[in-house]
């Protein structure tokens, strides 16, 4: 969240595209009420399940692993890709085997 809200710093619009609508709320909630409002789209549904990814200069994700390859190939077959992508790829949910899957979902 601190990374996308720097990103809305800059002159652009900015847009994230969000499965989750109570995390789309509440990207919406921090900026509402302030000048950052205005630079920020919100789309909400599934990005690998979009026919086409918005047209952008830059791409940040912190992307959960299960969808991280799908979401690169999208991006590679962009008409017009990205001019840098930063994607920050979580681990398999089997990596911490200390905690587990459930631990990851109950952080949600």
């Amino acid at each position: 969240m601190a990374i996308f809200q720097a990103t809305l710093s800059a002159d652009q619009l900015s847009q994230t595209v969000e499965l989750d609508p109570r995390m789309g709320a509440e990207v919406t909630k921090r900026v509402q009420g302030t000048s950052l409002a205005k630079k920020l789209e919100v789309i909400l549904g599934d990005v690998i399940k979009m026919s086409e990814l918005p047209p952008c200069d830059a791409l940040i994700s912190n992307t959960p692993y299960q969808i991280s390859s799908p979401l690169i190939f999208k991006m590679l077959s962009m008409r017009n890709p990205p001019r840098v992508a930063v994607l920050m790829v979580a681990f398999p949910s089997d990596c911490h085997a200390e905690y587990g899957r459930e631990a990851d979902l109950i952080a949600l």
